[in-house]
């Protein structure tokens, strides 16, 4: 309703875009309407870009739902590399429009992440995707970013790398380590957020260490 009065509100567009796609997500809708959801989140930001065309914050956002685009076509087996595209020259945009602006460095970090998934699928070797990501989260935190979300991708990136090291005959234990560590920091800033106890159980469990575990789930 404020943005039918008000069009020409960027931050509006931005609560409106992820309310739209957080319903997209959270509402268990079937794929056809999930799909329709985020279209419209695009089109009302791709319309505010016209309108706002300085606005870093705004190329961040289309960065984020080409992300999630992404990802979506990812776990249907489909090719995302045209979304992660997409994603990345809005992602830099907006350091160009503001090479301060944190979270589109965020973005970077998961488009790499994101390619090492679809390198993993390929079976081609994720790793240098990966550690590119973990390059990313650093200049990110540097520059002040979300320190959970950070702490979260980098857990998710490190556990990518164990499996990596892993399926190649190496030594997972550092990065599985390194994971179990990101994951306990988000812990330790939001003691309530249940992912990151399971994300940790998870990797205990995949290491045999079922009592410890259910010792973090019992924490939840």
């Amino acid at each position: 309703r404020a943005y039918e009065i008000d069009e020409g509100d960027s931050a509006l567009v931005d609560c409106i875009a992820c309310c739209l796609t957080m319903e997209a997500e959270r509402l268990n809708l079937p794929e056809v309407e999930a799909t329709e959801l985020r279209a419209r989140a695009r089109g009302i930001v791709e319309r505010q870009i016209v309108r706002d065309p300085g606005h870093a914050g705004l190329r961040r956002l289309l960065s984020d739902l080409g992300i999630r685009e992404g990802l979506v076509s990812l776990h249907q087996g489909a090719d995302p590399s045209r979304w992660f595209a997409d994603a990345r020259a809005a992602a830099d945009e907006a350091i160009r429009l503001d090479p301060s602006h944190s979270p589109a460095l965020m973005c970077l970090a998961q488009i790499k992440l994101g390619q090492g998934m679809w390198a993993s699928r390929r079976g081609q070797d994720p790793r240098p995707d990966l550690r590119e990501a973990l390059g990313l989260l650093d200049a990110a935190r540097a520059r002040g970013a979300d320190a959970g979300a950070v702490w979260g991708t980098t857990g998710l990136v490190q556990q990518s790398i164990a499996d990596a090291d892993a399926e190649r005959g190496g030594d997972p234990r550092a990065a599985f380590e390194a994971a179990l560590a990101a994951f306990a920091e988000c812990r330790r800033l939001d003691p309530r957020e249940p992912l990151q106890y399971l994300r940790s159980a998870e990797i205990l469990r995949r290491r045999g260490l079922r009592a410890l575990a259910g010792g973090v789930l019992e924490l939840v």
